[in-house]
């Protein structure tokens, strides 16, 4: 254990010897840099900048080394701060490569992954978890991972209801990426960033809790990949979603040329039924004229009285009498 030559909370030399490495990862505005500076001790956010929008003040890979007191001892503590994924100004390409600089930065190895989410676990969220774990790491990194929910309502942390909330909160991750069963620890602290007296309190509650975990829990290192690894697998994944890509618009551009000839066919069609048509509606219009030429005069009907009244004569038949002979 390396003993730091500066104040609990306070940065320590650049040649320091870290006893923890803790990576904090997550979607930009989830609060990574907060839980940066909430590990660091630095409440008032003056050693990670924060933000809470769509477009992260973390722009690369960030990294300093503090000292925490915990349990009568001292730690250095590396933190290291990544630009967040679904970054509205880079693409997931660029973010990729930024992320990669981590073979760079922690070649002496990562204790925790510390995969922070704001609220409900989004698609959002699935997606950059599954790239960390993917293409910036490997699977195995499940194991040194947590996933932790920030901006945890006050209510839902009372002593009596926090690790029930959190088992839910378990539950709906796992729910909504089936992958996060892999992941062991989850917790849910809150973070808020007013500077009132409060946020500060909740913000030392959210550090105490973090540090037993990160102290106590994790001794053992992960060895993160290469930065060479790291860039090959991302060209890796680019050249593969590229040729996806190429498929797709294929099958769209074929799916399009037969629409139009499907489409081109069916308006050959209808015109000839049409001309079909008028040609039938044109012969019959001449067989209904020559029928009206050729009709034959109709007969002279005579009168009534003109016409002779012939009666029917009764015949009587002649009677044989026969001969009576005496």
């Amino acid at each position: 254990m390396a003993t730091a030559a500066c104040e609990d909370g306070k940065e320590c030399r650049p040649d320091a010897k870290a006893d923890r490495v803790i990576v904090v990862a997550g979607k930009t505005g989830n609060g990574k840099s907060a839980m940066c500076n909430v590990a660091a001790g630095r409440y008032d956010g003056s050693l990670f900048p924060e933000s809470n929008g769509p477009a992260s003040h973390t722009q690369g890979i960030t990294s300093h080394s503090v000292k925490v007191a915990y349990g009568g001892q001292d730690y250095v503590l590396k933190i290291v701060d990544t630009i967040g994924f679904a970054d509205n100004r880079f693409s997931n390409e660029q973010v990729l490569r930024l992320q990669a600089e981590l073979g760079n930065v922690c070649s002496e190895g990562i204790h925790q992954v510390l995969f922070v989410t704001k609220g409900r676990f989004t698609s959002e969220d699935k997606d950059s978890l599954n790239s960390l774990m993917d293409v910036v790491f490997q699977p195995d990194v499940a194991k040194f991972c947590t996933v932790i929910r920030t901006w945890t309502p006050a209510s839902e942390l009372a002593d009596g209801s926090v690790t029930a909330k959190t088992d839910a909160y378990k539950q709906e991750v796992i729910r909504a990426h089936f992958r996060v069963n892999e992941i062991s620890t989850f917790l849910m602290v809150s973070n808020p960033d007013d500077g009132s007296p409060a946020s500060i309190q909740m913000r030392q509650r959210s550090r105490q809790k973090l540090t037993e975990h990160i102290i106590l829990h994790y001794r053992s290192r992960y060895t993160p990949p290469t930065f060479a690894t790291i860039t090959a697998r991302i060209d890796q994944r680019i050249s593969s979603a590229k040729a996806k890509q190429d498929v797709a618009k294929k099958l769209t551009e074929q799916l399009k040329t037969k629409s139009e000839i499907d489409e081109r066919q069916r308006r050959d069609a209808e015109a000839r039924n049409k001309e079909l048509a008028e040609k039938n509606a044109a012969v019959a219009k001449k067989v209904e004229a020559a029928k009206a030429q050729q009709k034959p005069p109709s007969r002279p009907v005579l009168a009534a009285a003109s016409m002779p009244i012939v009666k029917k004569v009764p015949v009587v038949k002649k009677l044989k009498i026969k001969k009576l002979k005496f």
